[in-house]
């Protein structure tokens, strides 16, 4: 109830202003207020707007307007900054301030165009370093390339030089078979025949390293023989046959326990 009351006496109040705003302009404008509908019977008909009369526009001029304003000039410019001082606020920040500010501002402006230009060097010297690594990886591809293809080669040749080393093993048994075949029928001519006809032959057909080895082959009483004979028959050379025949017979020995 009491809030009802509020608002009724909210509203009265306010047509109570809007009616009375209403005819106070009517009245300032010079409208005669008894000519209104609704309204104008409440007022006698005599009753004017007084209205200060105004001069026509073109009546008065600028030039008027200046010799009419006593004011000197630093008066003028005072009055219109007063004026014009209702349209601006007070600054917040001193000059000094603002003058710091603007000093750090510059010098972070500065140090930021520092920074851009070594961001800038360190990005050409990256670009570099990729590009040299890329070259680098060309090229290690290009040895890899080139050491597999030597591999490949490399084992081709392995498996020639294996085949070759088979052969030339081969070749070494047939050729050691041959040599052993002739050795034993050597042996047997030299050991068929008398001591100074074999002594004789030996020393015409062999070299002391040649001999050697077919007297290692015989029994121990005919290399005795033998080597009296090579003695007797060429006793400058004796020597060179002896110590032959002692280096031969000394490798068989070492082999024989193998």
């Amino acid at each position: 109830m009491k809030n009802a009351l509020n608002y009724l006496t909210y509203g009265i109040c306010g047509a109570a202003i809007m009616g009375a705003s209403f005819i106070g302009y009517i009245v300032l404008s010079g409208t005669p207020v008894q000519d209104l509908k609704g309204v104008g019977p409440l007022f006698a008909k005599n009753v004017t707007a007084e209205v200060e009369p105004t001069p026509a526009p073109e009546d008065v001029t600028a030039r008027a307007e200046r010799q009419a304003d006593s004011r000197g000039n630093r008066q003028v410019f005072t009055d219109a900054g007063v004026a014009l001082s209702a349209f601006s606020l007070p600054s917040p920040f001193s000059v000094a301030e603002l003058n710091d500010l603007e000093q750090q501002l510059t010098t972070k402006l500065l140090l930021l165009e520092e920074r851009e230009a070594d961001l800038n060097r360190r990005e050409i010297e990256i670009e570099r370093t990729r590009e040299h690594l890329t070259d680098l990886e060309g090229a290690l591809e290009q040895q890899r390339s080139a050491l597999l293809a030597a591999s490949d080669n490399n084992e081709a040749r392995g498996a020639e030089l294996d085949s070759k080393s088979e052969q030339i093993a081969e070749a070494r048994a047939d050729l050691k078979a041959e040599n052993e075949a002739r050795l034993a029928n050597l042996v047997q001519v030299y050991a068929d025949n008398k001591a100074e006809t074999a002594a004789r032959m030996l020393l015409n057909a062999e070299t002391p390293t040649g001999a050697a080895q077919i007297l290692v082959r015989l029994d121990a009483a005919r290399q005795t023989e033998l080597l009296e004979q090579i003695e007797t028959q060429q006793p400058d050379e004796f020597k060179a046959y002896y110590d032959a025949f002692s280096r031969a017979l000394a490798s068989t020995t070492k082999k024989a326990p193998r």
